[in-house]
């Protein structure tokens, strides 16, 4: 045992009061797809926890599968027999930081692969929790329970791989962090919507990436969609505890295709 179940309408399991990673990801994939409503990309989503599901051993009634069994299924079912991987050649493409294109495409940051990693094993029953570690981000379950003394183990959605807390170590030691600061925070769906608007905002930013966000969008498309994702960091940073964040970043965006920069400016 130790993977939790959900309940089994799938209603129940993705429309949960508390939003998902998928919800964010998908409503920031607006920016780019404005028309977009994430229906295929659940289908997609849901078609993958299908084939999860059929490499995992049948179960007698009320049991449940094993964490690592999930995991294991998981990742040979998204990375092997779907192709995903981290986008190594193009890591600073904005597409890798929508959803739509994620999994139209099958490259990715860490972050957005953490997104599809996390939906498909909770659509079979096994909620993994983001790690908000600085440098890279990664995915973070309990073999057993959900505290400290359950087996806590990591996902690096990158990779696709699992790893022990040491290894987690030594691999921020290896995005230049110091051994002291090195540390695992746990980060909920509004955190990660948090920090996929700023890793959005370095790409869109005059400054940073410049030339590489500018292949895409005229300078003046890339500031302006710098300034939506700073206005609704803004607005999400101070109510991470509200649900009403996302639906407003949801408002702004339909009005942000008629008024722009103006609406933008004044959210």
């Amino acid at each position: 045992g130790g993977v939790e179940e959900v309940e089994a309408g799938p209603d129940a399991a993705l429309h949960a009061w508390e939003p998902l990673g998928e919800d964010g990801a998908l409503i920031i994939s607006l920016i780019e797809h404005p028309g977009a409503d994430g229906a295929k990309e659940r289908a997609e989503l849901d078609a993958m926890a299908e084939a999860v599901r059929r490499r995992l051993p049948a179960l007698p009634p009320g049991e449940t599968w094993a964490a690592m069994q999930v995991v294991a299924a998981v990742r040979e079912v998204v990375y092997g027999e779907w192709g995903f991987a981290g986008n190594r050649d193009d890591y600073y493409d904005p597409l890798n930081s929508f959803l739509v294109d994620v999994i139209r495409r099958r490259r990715g940051i860490p972050i957005t692969l953490a997104v599809v990693f996390q939906a498909v094993a909770r659509r079979v029953g096994l909620r993994l929790e983001g790690v908000n570690s600085p440098g890279h981000f990664l995915l973070r379950g309990y073999c057993g329970g959900t505290g400290s003394d359950g087996g806590e183990f990591f996902v690096d959605p990158f990779e696709g791989r699992v790893l022990a807390l040491d290894a987690v170590q030594d691999l921020l030691v290896q995005f230049g962090l110091s051994t002291e600061l090195v540390h695992t925070p746990p980060c909920n769906s509004r955190q990660m919507f948090a920090r996929m608007l700023r890793n959005l905002m370095g790409l869109y930013q005059p400054f940073e990436h410049a030339s590489l966000a500018l292949l895409r969008n005229q300078a003046r498309d890339a500031e302006s969609r710098f300034m939506l994702c700073l206005s609704q960091l803004q607005v999400v940073s101070q109510s991470f505890d509200q649900d009403g964040a996302f639906l407003h970043f949801a408002a702004q965006l339909h009005e942000y295709r008629w008024a722009r920069t103006a609406r933008i400016l004044h959210p």
